[in-house]
């Protein structure tokens, strides 16, 4: 429920923004502005994915379609898989 209550503190008033203007405004941010609020998003879906509401989900579904190496490069840095990875 925490986690919830961060991802919905990223949303004002639970309001989930246009996910084309969000990622426009992640394109214009400095990489480690945007590296920082992109983590945020995957870890909260990560901990909570099966309890966010069907709109969040779509929104961080677009996001990570938005910039899959991103997502790709958090998964095999800052996960598990780092370990499981083959050689």
């Amino acid at each position: 429920m925490k986690k919830q209550n961060k991802l919905e503190a990223l949303f004002p008033n639970g309001k989930v923004p246009d996910v084309n203007e969000f990622n426009r405004n992640l394109d214009k941010m400095s990489k480690e502005g945007r590296n920082h609020l992109l983590e945020k998003i995957y870890k909260i879906a990560f901990t909570v994915w099966s309890t966010l509401p069907k709109k969040h989900q779509k929104f961080i579904e677009e996001v990570i379609i938005h910039d899959r190496q991103s997502y790709v490069d958090f998964i095999i840095e800052k996960t598990v898989m780092t370990c499981l990875r083959c050689p």
